[in-house]
């Protein structure tokens, strides 16, 4: 029996994973693509070429005019029927896939991978820029992390490339003088799940006992023998007691889990086990490792923890549990996973702007009858930021605003280049601004259309999100 905590953990650390190749993406062909909005406005686009050492130059781009306050609301064309172009990784399974810490001078080994990848290798040299999303290219399963100097990586856009490297005198190899780590995110990527570094079904300690709380977080890190819960449950003025614990051990890994619960008036005790529904494998869904003990204004108790089960669209759930007049446990489901945080209620669910490899917080309120209230549309990306393995990117140049100081000016984000969300702003019911930054920190929004027509489709920058940018399957 593992923890739950361990399971959430698994489950987002597994999805931020696939979140490049959960999708069958697509990629405007080669051109000058102009992406619609409903703010007129002029791209130009123009790139000067290096000719002496034949490395593309970055490209310029001018806007006119500045975008208006407010997000767009127009549905734009459709993009179904353009030429589409060949998006390596999702025709592939994604095994590592990074984005480059800095910009890098590249050989190109082939040109086109879509019929498999060939060393076609002429000498041209191309500056791949930094947030480079690549996908290495291990020379087999044995060698999966090895960063061996004739090491190949594929680009979005499918080309394969290399990068030229020289060994030190220890053995170390470097890149264009950089170590791997120094050059390319996924050699030093955290293995660091949803909650942090998990221990999954495997307990650190088969002794350990937790003493729950008021309003104390646990230790999701952590897997627990026992969780003892002493409450005045009923409110009779006297301090009862709830103690799960698990009977059988087996090499580490917890079975057979049970509740007691003592009335603190009569001493009395009471096997309540069959109270909990069952998990998907038949064992009683009694209460985690993560259980809560939350405290209202005026002094009642409540429960709350969250289900490994789930169905379908809703990954995660809270349990809220309380005292009825003819119940011991009272119980009601809502969607999302419940977190408190310095004092502060929050409600975590997969995100639909970019897709569920992502994780969103929302702000709620507990009501007095326990019951939960969103208390903001803000939501906050949760699992993505620089320096995390959870990242999109855009098959095409994607309109966008990046942030100048105080001012937000019309540009273009790069295909291929590695984005991490940041927050989801809305400012109707379905209108707003997606947030996210690049590798280094620079700032940009991207106007958002939820529920175009009653069905859960997002525009972004005028563009329906799944034709522009990598979602994972489930997130638009």
């Amino acid at each position: 029996m593992r923890s739950r905590s361990s399971y959430r953990a698994v489950a987002f650390f597994l999805f931020s994973l696939l979140l490049p190749n959960c999708l069958s993406g697509c990629r405007t062909g080669k051109g000058t693509d102009v992406l619609q909005t409903s703010t007129p406005s002029e791209i130009a686009i123009t790139i000067a070429e290096d000719s002496d050492q034949n490395v593309p130059a970055e490209s310029s781009i001018r806007l006119t005019p500045t975008p208006d306050a407010s997000p767009t609301t127009e549905a734009p064309d459709s993009l179904e029927g353009k030429e589409q172009g060949y998006d390596y990784f999702a025709s592939v399974m994604f095994n590592g896939a990074g984005y480059l810490l800095s910009d890098v001078r590249a050989i190109l080994c082939d040109a086109d991978v879509s019929d498999g990848i060939s060393d076609t290798e002429d000498g041209t040299v191309i500056r791949l820029s930094g947030g480079t999303v690549l996908m290495p290219v291990w020379e087999s399963d044995d060698l999966i992390g090895v960063f061996s100097p004739g090491l190949r990586w594929v680009t979005m856009d499918g080309r394969c490339i290399r990068v030229n490297a020289t060994i030190n005198a220890d053995g170390t190899v470097l890149f264009e003088g950089k170590e791997a780590k120094d050059l390319f995110s996924n050699a030093a990527a955290s293995t660091s799940a949803f909650y942090g570094t998990s221990n999954f079904d495997v307990a650190s300690d088969v002794t350990a006992v937790r003493e729950v709380y008021p309003m104390q977080p646990a230790d999701h890190s952590q897997s627990y023998r026992e969780i003892v819960i002493r409450v005045d449950w009923n409110g009779d003025g006297k301090e009862d007691c709830f103690d799960r614990k698990y009977r059988i051990i087996q090499n580490g890994r917890f079975y057979d889990p049970q509740v007691i619960y003592t009335d603190g008036a009569t001493g009395e005790t009471t096997d309540i086990t069959d109270k909990f529904s069952t998990t998907t494998n038949g064992e009683p869904d009694v209460f985690s490792d993560s259980i809560f003990l939350y405290r209202s204004e005026d002094g009642r108790y409540a429960l709350i923890d969250t289900l490994d089960q789930y169905d379908g669209m809703n990954m995660i759930r809270t349990r809220i549990y309380h005292f009825g007049a003819k119940s011991l446990l009272v119980t009601e489901d809502v969607d999302g996973q419940y977190e408190s945080i310095d004092g502060k209620s929050y409600i975590q669910t997969p995100a639909e702007v970019f897709g569920f490899g992502f994780a969103v917080r929302k702000e709620v309120e507990v009501q007095d009858d326990f019951s939960i209230r969103i208390q903001s549309d803000l939501q906050t990306y949760v699992n993505s930021s620089p320096g995390t393995t959870a990242f999109t990117y855009a098959f095409a140049d994607a309109y966008a605003e990046k942030k100048n100081g105080s001012q937000w000016e019309q540009t273009l984000v790069p295909a291929g280049i590695a984005i991490f969300p940041d927050r989801l702003e809305m400012s109707d019911a379905d209108k707003g601004y997606i947030y996210y930054v690049t590798y280094d920190g620079t700032q940009y929004r991207a106007p958002v259309l939820l529920h175009v027509g009653g069905l859960s489709v997002n525009w972004i920058g005028g563009t329906d999100q799944t034709l522009l940018y990598q979602c994972s399957s489930e997130g638009g």
